[in-house]
């Protein structure tokens, strides 16, 4: 059966096919994270004038569509027409699922790998039999189509955003004149596209349910000025597009799931719908935008311009054409606030993350002098952490191994102590940790009550099993008061920054540039792992220390008779006529600079590279080689050579007449694993297992 023959049934029926992507394709986010790649180059602008986005969702959007399709398509056979027009070779090409009675012939594409491929799906399945359905309705209509605008991207966003126009040809609109011309291009509809490894369902879903648009303020103002989050940075390019291409209609995808909108007539807010999966039924995808078209070509009645309340008179809208050069790039990674006021009390109120913030100084760990450039509203917790660690210098902060032990020497903070106090510590060690898992699992999507975190807490305290601790026992209530005030005081040391700085992210672009080798993958990952063990991550950005535990990773799996780590890290390559060591074989020529070079980075940098690399070797050489063997490997690697540097790590003071080694490790081994990688922290002489 054609099409034609039931053309009403052939939209409902009508599924587009599922993508699935090639081997080679970047990997999506994980299920309900979103996508820390969607860095469009736009920002906050005077002249954007979008504030609020109201759902059509209220309004019952996909009934209305269904009875569109049941009223207005036909369901009798088109007479004297066929799927494929003959001339234009356009046709339905939407398959329909195995149990429809329709014989539409599938012409499978290439699996995707980036944009370019994507587009061949998007515009040869449902833009095509789109199109195909309104020629068929309006024949009148044959000289309207999809086509890629690709010229209209700026350089920077190519490769993660396209977008189809649904017009008249160029050569057309240019013969028009106004207001011809302008009912034209309002008849518009604007489809734009991204991978979805970029645009993830969680982003798309946030995109949905946005509700404002931040307004734009000006240099000087006396709050603070935050940059777009991703869904607002979409938002604002949509918005941008859709003024330049002057109609109110667009519609955003990622193949997988699709969002169909429009802005109001003065352009200051928006409606939109939810988000309807590929595989969507009563609506279809196929039914949804045959009617999103209809709708902006006046076919379709059923949905008019929104009435809203905006300014009278507003001038027209403009956008004003800025270079990628005078747009800095947002942060490369976003932590989600999914906490809600009916969870468990808690002290934190945010409503706006801030962008990645810089590393303290030009030098790092040892410069005690801020960048003026540096001096943010986050200065006053990295104070309170330097302050921190400058009292523990003299080998109190060298193993984070048990701080509540009555052997520790670990200064330990005030227990009780209020705002008033004016004291910089606050709460026992756990309280802090403690505050810390209550936060991270509201900020990470895996929110947890309070009272279980302080069932844990004082089952760690106690020994007791937490199945046997009661709900209501005074240890439990004074253990979730310590949480709470330890909270209050954690969010004002880092200044309500929830911005994630994982070298992990970086990893994974130099796993995808250098060799396929699982042990140097593996190997790297669990430095990273292990880097949270130190104060890396307070100090020095992501990509330094992405590049300290990719080249640590290489000199492991290189082994002793390799290049040293000064030699991998030098400012200027080591001379390619060096002989290589008869035991060593190098994959390439630059693969030992791989990292160096993908970052470009500068002399300072590569300064603040030996410097991470000191911290891990230091922090690896100070633990009980004879309780974990596999560590000797990784503790026997000379560190780079760093003029002044002073060792972070002082090695545990153990005599014969205090506590056994072996005792001892046994007890730090049940609460803190020498490694976050199972126990197997890299080590020649025991291979990683491939990464899964």
């Amino acid at each position: 059966m054609r099409g034609v023959d039931n053309l009403q049934e052939y939209l409902c029926t009508a599924q587009i096919p599922e993508m699935k992507l090639d081997y080679d394709a970047p990997f999506p986010p994980p299920p309900g994270h979103k996508s820390h790649l969607n860095d469009l180059a736009v920002r906050s602008e005077s002249w954007r004038r979008l504030e609020c986005i109201y759902t059509l969702n209220d309004y019952g959007i996909s009934r209305v569509i269904s009875s569109w399709v049941r009223e207005y398509i036909p369901n009798e056979p088109l007479e004297n027409l066929e799927d494929r027009d003959p001339i234009s070779g356009e046709r339905l090409a939407v398959p329909c699922p195995t149990a429809a009675k329709f014989e539409i012939p599938f012409i499978a594409e290439r699996r995707p790998k980036d944009i370019h491929r994507i587009i061949n799906w998007l515009d040869n399945f449902p833009l095509m039999t789109v199109q195909r359905t309104i020629h068929l309705l309006q024949p009148d209509l044959r000289h309207w189509e999809f086509r890629l605008c690709s010229e209209a991207s700026s350089a920077r966003d190519r490769e993660h955003f396209q977008h189809f126009l649904w017009s008249l040809p160029s050569e057309i609109l240019e013969t028009l004149q106004q207001p011809g011309l302008a009912q034209a291009q309002r008849k518009s509809v604007v489809v734009a596209l991204q991978p979805p490894w970029v645009l993830s369902p969680q982003d798309i879903k946030q995109f949905a349910s946005c509700q404002s648009f931040p307004q734009h303020r000006l240099p000087g103002h006396m709050f603070t000025i935050n940059p777009l989050k991703s869904e607002e940075r979409l938002w604002a390019k949509l918005w941008d597009l859709c003024v330049t291409q002057g109609t109110p209609w667009f519609v955003l995808t990622s193949y997988n799931q699709w969002v169909f909108g429009m802005f109001s007539e003065g352009w200051t807010n928006a409606l939109v719908t939810g988000v309807y999966e590929w595989n969507s039924s009563s609506p279809t995808i196929i039914e949804c935008l045959t009617f999103w078209l209809a709708s902006a070509m006046g076919i379709a009645t059923n949905l008019q311009y929104p009435k809203v309340p905006e300014p009278a008179n507003l001038p027209p809208p403009q956008v004003i054409q800025c270079h990628d050069a005078d747009i800095p790039n947002p942060a490369i990674s976003e932590s989600e606030w999914v906490g809600k006021d009916s969870d468990a009390a808690t002290s934190a109120h945010v409503e706006a993350f801030r962008p990645e913030s810089p590393p303290l100084s030009e030098r790092g760990l040892m410069d005690d002098i801020l960048a003026p450039v540096y001096r943010d509203n986050r200065q006053v917790g990295i104070q309170l952490v330097r302050d921190w660690m400058e009292a523990m210098r003299t080998g109190r902060y060298n193993s984070f191994d048990s701080p509540t032990s009555p052997a520790s020497n670990v200064i330990r903070p005030i227990i009780g102590a209020t705002r008033e106090d004016n004291i910089q510590f606050v709460g026992q060690w756990l309280d802090v940790a403690a505050s810390c898992i209550f936060l991270a699992t509201k900020t990470e999507e895996c929110g947890r009550k309070l009272q279980d975190v302080a069932k844990v807490y004082h089952s760690k305290v106690s020994g007791a099993d937490v199945t046997q601790i009661a709900e209501k026992s005074p240890e439990v209530d004074q253990y979730q008061s310590n949480i709470l005030l330890t909270e209050e005081y954690l969010l004002e040391a880092i200044c309500f920054d929830f911005t994630v700085e994982s070298p992990h992210a970086e990893l994974v672009e130099l796993y995808r540039l250098g060799r396929d080798d699982y042990h140097l993958q593996d190997y790297a990952w669990s430095l990273a792992h292990d880097s949270y063990r130190t104060p890396i991550c307070l100090f020095y950005p992501p990509h330094i220390t992405a590049t300290a535990c990719y080249v640590l990773a290489q000199r492991l799996v290189d082994g002793p008779n390799s290049p040293s780590l000064d030699a991998r890290i030098s400012f200027a390559a080591p001379s390619a006529s060096l002989p290589t060591p008869p035991s060593h074989k190098a994959a390439s020529p630059d693969e030992s600079r791989l990292a160096i070079e993908h970052f470009a980075l500068t002399e300072d940098e590569l300064r603040n590279v030996s410097e991470v690399l000191c911290i891990l070797l230091e922090f690896y050489a100070i633990q009980d080689i004879n309780n974990h063997p596999y560590l000797s490997t990784i503790a026997s690697i000379p560190p780079p050579t760093v003029p002044g540097w002073e060792s972070l790590y002082m090695a545990p003071n153990v005599t014969a007449s205090g506590p056994s080694a072996s005792s001892n490790s046994e007890d730090l081994s049940g609460r803190t694993p020498s490694s976050t990688h199972g126990g197997s922290t890299p080590a020649t002489s025991q291979p990683a297992p491939p990464l899964s």
